[in-house]
């Protein structure tokens, strides 16, 4: 019950229960939206994914599906490779196929590249699409962040 208020919104936990939880198991602010299914892979699968995606990519973003470019811009970051991870993004967005983590993915990735301007317009898109919930107040904190800056 606690978990579901507090996706919603509602502060529910402690100062201090808060905090344990964001340490202990919340995932790392500073690094994008990752699925379950991507977060543990073993080296093979990840360099097979890798391998895939760069395959895939190479016959232009536009060739490729919602999931190959979602999955791939999360393979991509985890390689290192922000820029191809970004455009990947972008191309879902101007497909119009982008759902709120998408949004978030940009904004973590921009944010590492010092695109200020395109890592707020991320984040603002997410929080609009997704005003309420633990995400949402991570992205606020990096809005505020770069503002500051």
């Amino acid at each position: 019950a606690w978990m579901t208020s507090e996706y919603m919104g509602y502060r529910v936990l402690s100062k201090h229960s808060k905090a344990w939880f964001e340490h202990e198991i919340a995932p790392n602010k500073n690094e994008i939206f990752t699925p379950s299914q991507y977060q543990h892979l073993s080296p093979e699968d990840f360099k097979r994914l890798l391998k895939e995606t760069e395959s895939k990519i190479e016959n232009g973003y536009e060739s490729c599906s919602d999931q190959d470019l979602w999955i791939g811009s999360i393979i991509l970051y985890q390689s290192g490779r922000f820029e191809p991870a970004l455009k990947s993004l972008q191309t879902l967005v101007q497909r119009n196929s982008a759902f709120p983590m998408v949004f978030f993915n940009i904004g973590q990735i921009a944010s590492k590249q010092m695109k200020k301007q395109e890592a707020l317009t991320g984040f603002t898109e997410f929080v609009t699409r997704n005003p309420q919930g633990w995400w949402t107040r991570v992205a606020r904190d990096h809005m505020q962040r770069l503002q500051i800056k």
